[in-house]
């Protein structure tokens, strides 16, 4: 049987605010960290086989101080990243990028 609901909470500046009070932005950079908590904890395990990272629209909604801490946070994460997002400043901080565009419902890689 698993849980559904949490009663999550963050501590910012030694108070405490419960998750669905806080940004969009904000969330995604709990979740972020959740996110790569996980990862470090079955890697560490022996269980993470797998050496990569897929994040799916998760900067969508960061500022550009998010991005900043995003990609920094990522250069620290050993193996492959696959990231995809609308946000067209965060491509600029990656070497290799593929873009989807789709015209008249047929979608191209460049």
């Amino acid at each position: 049987m698993y849980k559904e609901e949490f009663d999550v909470k963050v501590s910012m500046d030694k108070e405490e605010s419960p998750i669905n009070m806080l940004s969009q932005g904000e969330r995604g950079r709990v979740g972020t960290c959740v996110g790569m908590a996980l990862r470090d904890l079955t890697r560490d395990r022996g269980n993470n086989i797998f050496d990569f990272i897929f994040i799916d629209e998760i900067a969508d909604s960061m500022d550009s101080t998010g991005l900043m801490e995003l990609v920094k946070l990522l250069d620290d994460v050993p193996g492959q990243k696959f990231v995809i997002s609308h946000n067209e400043e965060l491509k600029n901080y990656f070497d290799k990028t593929i873009t989807a565009i789709r015209t008249d419902g047929v979608s191209r890689i460049e």
